[in-house]
């Protein structure tokens, strides 16, 4: 088609005419492509889900308002007691200074005019008619006239400008100078201000976190520097302050008020290139996960989620998928073994390997183990060997999707100390349980390279412009290229099991959530419960068509609110 963008002014009938005529002709194209490349009916199938998704929208989910709102309080009872442990701590030499001036201004007096006499116009009046009538008498006594009372005979005057009311009252101090009045007031230090942080970081001489060659004070910089100075208190103070104003800010504010039924309500749409789904008005799919906390933020995780609650006579029903991510990774690695053991626990298993390197477990790690041994003792390190387990967990996931040694350790600065640490833990990976992980990553990046795309067996696709360099290095699309698959699956599983569940009936209403790996129902507690997790377990376990019949474990957990949720058996 002819540019037509240019006649928006001139023509702007014709525009519009043309503007709809591109967007219907992009429309048949992209259709026929679809359907050419035969992909035109997971697309419908894509927008078909779009109808369970509304329901679940309309739906919404209870939240308790007096929870939330005595959960907000206490938050800023915790805000202020760690507010003032932290100013305690700040030189007042770094706290910000505001600042109000009272000038002095030079100005011409205005009644004497610059002459410096006081001009008394009642005076001159009788004067001019006492010389009317008076015409030969004397008249030098008409200049004996007395000063300005304001400018004193210098013909200027210096006048304040007047200062905001009650700057005394309100805590500030004036300093007199030669030009006025500077009027200050020491201001409490603030932990979201980057040049602050930095002021206190340069103050005492530490080092300052760089990224992509920029001085940075983000949460992982705030880690490292905790790591490094182990006695200086404010570090944590400031990381934890942040935490708390996030969670008041982000998920207690005006965007997460609940409508007048006092249920909270988002739109569910299918925006991003990996496929995954978001919201907006609120995003509900980034509310943070306590199993994936640390143990300071954990608590107050779980009372955020217990704000959400079920309807009176229902409970909420929470099922996600075991090891999600790591299974069906291990099935585009082709890796039968690495399905087993992501399914058992990979992150445990990768800790029994490294604990038993170290010799730190006398049992080593045998693939041919029963799944029950294997499962034993797996928990068992998990619960006496959290830090390590955690350690594992972090470098099965970032390893999976091309993260280096060097993220790994810029990640999760207090676990990782030095690259030494990352780097023996992620080589252990790679040699052993992750051994076809690596093979498969080559592949994958080496399809993408050379067909500029990947597909997904649903039919999804995301290009991908530069995943190797000219040199042969990783390029920017590199790790993008190595995440889409698994998660642009894991979605669309997700998908096929809300499909699934909502032609069973009642189960069609009852959606209330979803999050990432996660789906939360909301159901009658009458005596029929138990059969309808049953069947909701049963349901979601359905193996995978697009995956060679893949089966995946799901968890499940029930309470009344979000926050107190049990394992249900």
């Amino acid at each position: 088609m002819r540019e037509w963008k240019s006649i928006s002014d001139k023509e702007p009938e014709r525009y519009s005419c043309i503007d709809s005529d591109a967007a219907i002709t992009n429309c048949y194209g992209i259709r026929k492509k679809l359907t050419e490349e035969g992909r035109h009916d997971d697309f419908l199938r894509r927008q078909g889900l779009q109808v369970a998704l509304n329901k679940m929208s309309a739906s919404g989910i209870l939240v308790d308002v007096t929870a939330k709102k005595r959960f907000k309080d206490r938050l800023g009872t915790e805000n202020e007691a760690l507010q003032a442990a932290l100013q305690s701590h700040i030189p007042n030499e770094i706290k910000p200074v505001e600042e109000r001036r009272v000038i002095k201004q030079k100005i011409t007096c205005w009644r004497c005019r610059g002459v410096g006499k006081e001009i008394d116009v009642k005076y001159m009046k009788v004067t001019f008619k006492w010389l009317k009538e008076n015409p030969d008498e004397e008249r030098d006594w008409i200049y004996t006239i007395d000063p300005c009372v304001l400018c004193d005979g210098q013909k200027t005057i210096t006048r304040n400008l007047p200062a905001s009311e009650g700057l005394a009252l309100n805590g500030y101090t004036a300093v007199e100078t030669s030009a006025g009045w500077r009027w200050q007031k020491t201001k409490p230090f603030l932990t979201n201000s980057k040049d602050q942080v930095l002021k206190y970081i340069q103050h005492n001489n530490h080092r300052v976190a760089k990224n992509k060659g920029k001085d940075t004070t983000e949460e992982k910089a705030l880690r490292g520097l905790i790591r490094r100075y182990k006695k200086d208190p404010v570090y944590p103070l400031i990381l934890k302050i942040r935490k708390v104003d996030k969670l008041v800010n982000t998920y207690l504010g005006p965007t997460y008020t609940p409508d007048e039924d006092s249920r909270l309500r988002t739109m569910y749409t299918q925006n991003p290139a990996n496929g995954r789904l978001s919201s907006r008005n609120p995003n509900l799919q980034n509310l943070p996960n306590p199993k994936r906390a640390g143990a300071d933020q954990m608590k107050n995780l779980l009372e955020f989620r217990r704000m959400f609650v079920a309807s009176p006579g229902h409970k909420l029903v929470a099922i996600d998928k075991k090891g999600f991510e790591a299974v069906i990774t291990g099935w585009f690695a082709k890796d039968d073994d690495y399905i087993r053991w992501a399914s058992l626990g990979v992150h445990a298993i990768l800790a029994w390997i490294v604990l038993h390197d170290q010799g730190k477990w006398d049992i080593p790690f045998d693939p041919a183990m029963p799944d029950g041994d294997i499962k034993a003792i797996a928990s068992e390190i998990k619960s006496k060997f959290g830090p390590t387990y955690d350690d594992c967990k972090h470098v099965t996931h970032l390893s999976n999707y091309g993260g280096t040694v060097f993220r790994i350790k810029h990640e999760y600065p207090e676990s990782f100390p030095t690259m030494k640490k990352a780097q023996y833990i992620q080589d252990l990976y790679f040699q052993t349980i992750g051994k076809k992980i690596r093979q498969w990553q080559q592949s994958v990046l080496l399809e993408a390279h050379q067909k500029l795309y990947l597909e997904t067996p649903w039919g999804w696709r995301r290009y991908f412009w530069d995943v190797y360099t000219s040199d042969g290095k990783w390029g920017s699309s590199a790790k993008d290229a190595l995440a889409f698959l698994p998660a642009s699956a894991a979605c669309d599983i997700i998908l096929d099991d809300i499909a699934r569940v909502s032609e069973i009936p009642l189960m069609e209403e009852a959606l209330r959530l979803q999050i990432h790996d996660e789906l939360l129902y909301e159901l009658p507690d009458d005596k029929y419960l138990n059969s309808r997790v049953r069947l909701l377990k049963k349901t979601m376990e359905h193996p995978v068509p697009q995956l060679d019949d893949l089966k995946i474990e799901c968890e499940v957990s029930i309470g009344s609110d979000w926050g107190r949720m049990e394992d249900w058996k």
